[in-house]
C-alpha cells in the first residue's frame, strides 16, 4: 500500500474565485466542492470538464454559488456521476441556492447550461449526512 497523496487545485487557491480542488489518495479522485460564478467561464472550467469523468467522490461543503456553482453543470454536461455527500443543510440549501440561480439568469438572458431539472437531478445524487457522521465512501475504492 503505497498511500500516495495529491493535493491540485482548480480554482479558488489564494484569490477570490470559486472553491474546486481534487484530492487524490493512491488511484482515487475526490472532488472537494465544485463551485462557480454566474458567468460560468473561465480556465477553472475547463479543468473541472476533463477531470470529472475521472473523479471517484464529490464533498460540498457549502451552500453557496462559490462551492457548489459548478456542480449541476458538471454532473448534466462533463460525466461527473460519482456518488456525492453533504450535510443536509448543504444538499438543502445548496439545491435551493442553485434554482434561484437558474431562475434569476434564465430570467435576464438566454441560459442554456442546466436548468432546474438538471438541478434537481445534481442534488437528487448528493447523499446527505449528519455533522460527524463517519461514511464509507460508496464506488471502486469502499
Amino acid at each position: 500500500m503505497s498511500n500516495a497523496l495529491q493535493f491540485t487545485t482548480i480554482s479558488g487557491a489564494n484569490n477570490e474565485d470559486a472553491v474546486c480542488y481534487v484530492l487524490e489518495i493512491d488511484d482515487a479522485k475526490i472532488l472537494l466542492d465544485c463551485g462557480s460564478f454566474e458567468d460560468y467561464s473561465g480556465e477553472g472550467l475547463e479543468q473541472l470538464q476533463r477531470i470529472a469523468p475521472q473523479v471517484d467522490a464529490v464533498l460540498l461543503s457549502h451552500p453557496d454559488m462559490a462551492h457548489v456553482g459548478a456542480y449541476a453543470l458538471a454532473f448534466r454536461q462533463y460525466g461527473l456521476t460519482c456518488p456525492a455527500y453533504a450535510t443536509q443543510a448543504t444538499q438543502m440549501m445548496g439545491r435551493l441556492c442553485m434554482l434561484d440561480v437558474v431562475r434569476t439568469v434564465a430570467g435576464r438572458e438566454e441560459f442554456g447550461l442546466f436548468d432546474e431539472r438538471d438541478v434537481d437531478a445534481a442534488f437528487e445524487n448528493v447523499t446527505a449526512l449528519q455533522y460527524f457522521q463517519p461514511k464509507a465512501l460508496a464506488g471502486k475504492h469502499s
